[in-house]
């Protein structure tokens, strides 16, 4: 949709800001759970490090190890945070959508209807040029038709194509060329104009 109107215009911003809150949502979502996988497995590590010295009868470990895991609890923390306002954000920004659409409804339907009207028209033109340049690929395929016949050429020396329909050629994405195989064609050609020019001598 190519919006024209103010209404229009405020949608379309306001669901390109959408996919940007969506990003950041992922982005701090998997950044989370990357945090917390890392809190989990620290804290394993501390435990099984404890209950070791302890079973030994040595000094407990190193602070540093408790130290760290507080500061990846507090990531985990801030990130899932983050995460929230960035939920909330969109749910704000989802309602913001559904006011502006309730009350510009008459407009935005409107201005679809002329959008729809305009693809309309065009897809008329195209199909009428479809049909007029299928016209002139079957004037061809009897155009060729004609003078392989009155040349005494095999017509399937070269692949004569059918001309398709025109839903055909629109499931196809195009048409096929005159001949599958032009190649052996021009050598049906020269082999028919040298038998000419023997029969002639």
């Amino acid at each position: 949709m190519n919006p024209q109107s103010q209404p229009a215009r405020e949608l379309t911003k306001l669901a390109g800001r959408r996919r940007e809150l969506l990003a950041q949502q992922r982005d701090q979502i998997t950044q989370r759970d990357s945090a917390q996988a890392d809190v989990t497995q620290l804290g394993r590590d501390i435990k099984h490090a404890e209950a070791r010295a302890y079973a030994l009868g040595n000094d407990a470990p190193d602070a540093k190890g408790r130290a760290r895991l507080r500061k990846l609890a507090s990531q985990v923390e801030d990130l899932a945070a983050t995460a929230e306002k960035v939920a909330l954000a969109i749910t704000a920004l989802d309602d913001e959508v559904r006011a502006v659409t309730i009350n510009n409804a008459g407009d935005l339907l409107q201005e679809a209807s002329e959008q729809h009207d305009d693809a309309q028209e065009r897809v008329a033109e195209l199909v009428n040029e479809l049909h007029a340049q299928r016209a002139m690929m079957l004037d061809a395929y009897t155009t060729a038709q004609r003078i392989l016949a009155t040349a005494g050429l095999n017509m399937t020396a070269g692949g004569l194509c059918d001309t398709p329909t025109v839903e055909a050629m629109v499931s196809d994405g195009g048409a096929p060329a005159l001949f599958a195989d032009p190649q052996r064609m021009a050598e049906a050609l020269v082999s028919q104009r040298a038998d000419l020019t023997t029969a002639a001598a």
